[in-house]
């Protein structure tokens, strides 16, 4: 979490400009706030009365679940509060988080609600894929293959005296030679990040067909129209499209969130086009961000400047000058050296709502917590490890859920748009709202945003791949086939065991004997 914190915290400092007015303090710091219930429910009316009154502004990450709040779940500000403590109870209320500075507030999502999904555009989504891409095809070995590739590759390479050495006790790295140690390493980085590279290569290659794809909709045994493919020119890239646990229309819950309302909320691109308006300098945004949705109310009481600086801190996005041009725009990063640098580098190029939403650095905190051994007689740290393994299970069974809400939301809208048009089953992607949009973005990154968490720690077969050692048995089947399981760990000198993190089967060749590596590249890989 530390290493989210101080990287959030760089993306989205202020400029010395905006500095200086937080300086000033708040223009309405000595007045009580005052807000009526019926007013304090409705999330938009709260931001915009706020504004009006004590001229600030409030800068919201797109729209909450519930708009409007049921009058128990209403805070009372009726009878007076300070205005920074008026904001905390509202946003609280609409489960966000409040970040002042001088008179604006960013107001950020917690995401509790699992029906809550993340402001995030499919042209957004692929610059993220292909980042990630980038990422960790630097520190793979050139022309990298696939785990089943490699180890064809080491097994068809091995002498008759390395096998037979193999099988007696483990090989050091210094035993093999240096084609196999290519190889071996290769082993190493797909035990490590060989799922996250291919899920990034998926995620790409559909995110980037997604726009002008259609999607293929039909109606399961209990009438309820689902999504089963999303097809460029009848081409099928996704099959099928989960959909198990889907409620229809009829049975979706009654407070789920309006797909209607969301299309109503405001845009970055529409934001930093009226402050072009008004400004000096001139205002931009990427295109690939211009349709994330945010909220906001009083921006004509601050300078520009100021209210650009909200809106990159509310998607942990950043601000760039170009020649008398302020573009909004995505945060700034850099590949890594090592492998102690590739988790940040990419939650650094992740959109920031998803790995919030996901609670990234959260789930692997607990995941380590709750699994490690405590042997006590002491109830309260019992207690203590029980909580810790709800939370963490709570935690790992978000994905799924918010998958779930991102294909009800997809098939309810391509539902609607087949019944009202009768497109013979097919549904053109253009033909849906931002929010479907989003869903589907969503839904195209999921598998990779899974297969990232367990980047968290690069493992000790890497950092200390020198100390390798290797050992394999040679089994045969009833019918002949000769095939070597292999595993392979670092040597630690203290305990004098072997840290065992590698491992797999593959046929060896029938002859038995070493043959040449085939497609070996020549060029050494960086070292770790």
């Amino acid at each position: 979490m530390q290493r989210t914190v101080f990287i959030l915290a760089c993306l989205s400092a202020a400029s010395p400009a905006v500095q200086a007015r937080q300086a000033q303090g708040p223009s309405s710091s000595g007045n009580l706030v005052r807000i009526a219930p019926v007013e304090a429910s409705r999330f938009e009316e709260t931001l915009r009365v706020l504004s009006a009154r004590a001229k600030v502004v409030l800068v919201a990450e797109g729209t909450p679940v519930l708009p409007t709040l049921a009058k128990d779940q209403t805070p009372d500000v009726s009878s007076g509060v300070p205005l920074e403590e008026a904001v905390k109870r509202l946003a609280a209320a609409h489960d966000y988080r409040v970040t002042r500075r001088g008179d604006v507030f960013v107001l950020k999502k917690h995401y509790n609600d699992p029906r809550d999904l993340p402001s995030l555009t499919l042209e957004e989504g692929e610059a993220a894929a292909r980042d990630v891409l980038r990422i960790l095809t630097t520190l793979y070995p050139p022309k990298a293959s696939n785990t089943a590739d490699r180890a064809g590759a080491l097994a068809s390479s091995l002498t008759s005296e390395q096998l037979a050495n193999m099988q007696n006790k483990p090989l050091p790295l210094a035993a093999f030679s240096k084609e196999q140690q290519h190889l071996l390493r290769g082993l190493a980085l797909n035990t490590y990040a060989g799922q996250a590279l291919q899920q990034a290569r998926i995620a790409l290659k559909r995110l980037q067909l997604a726009p002008g794809a259609t999607l293929r909709v039909k109606r399961d045994a209990r009438g309820q129209h689902i999504v089963c493919e999303l097809s460029p020119e009848d081409v099928v890239v996704l099959q099928p499209f989960l959909m198990e646990g889907v409620s229809s229309s009829a049975n979706a819950p009654k407070d789920a969130p309006s797909t209607t309302a969301a299309a109503a909320a405001t845009t970055l691109g529409a934001v930093v086009a009226r402050l072009s308006e008004r400004a000096q300098a001139r205002y931009i945004v990427d295109e690939t961000l211009a349709a994330k949705r945010v909220t906001v109310f009083g921006m004509e009481n601050v300078p520009p400047a100021q209210v650009m600086d909200a809106l990159a801190s509310v998607y942990g996005l950043r601000v760039k000058e170009e020649e008398s041009i302020w573009r909004l725009t995505r945060p700034l990063w850099r590949l890594p050296r090592d492998w102690e640098q590739v988790y940040p580098s990419i939650l650094r190029v992740l959109p920031e709502p998803l790995h919030r939403c996901l609670r990234v650095e959260e789930r692997a905190q607990l995941s380590r917590k709750a699994s490690a051994p405590i042997i006590t007689t002491d109830p309260a740290i019992g207690q203590e490890l029980l909580s810790w393994q709800r939370e963490r299970d709570r935690l790992n069974a978000l994905p799924d859920l918010l998958r779930q809400e991102a294909t009800r939301r997809l098939s309810l809208a391509a539902g609607a748009v087949l019944e009202k048009a009768g497109l013979e089953g097919r549904v053109p992607l253009s033909t849906l709202g931002a929010p479907e949009r989003e869903a589907l973005a969503f839904l195209l990154m999921a598998h990779l945003l899974e297969s990232l968490s367990f980047l968290d720690r690069p493992p000790t077969i890497l950092q200390s791949f020198e100390r390798l050692q290797v050992s394999g048995q040679v089994k045969q089947t009833e019918k002949g086939h000769r095939y070597l399981v292999y595993s392979g760990g670092v040597y630690d000198p203290a305990s004098g065991k072997v840290n065992w993190g590698m491992g797999g089967g593959v046929p060896l060749p029938s002859t038995g004997q070493g043959t040449a590596v085939p497609s070996v590249p020549s060029q050494e890989p960086p070292t770790p």
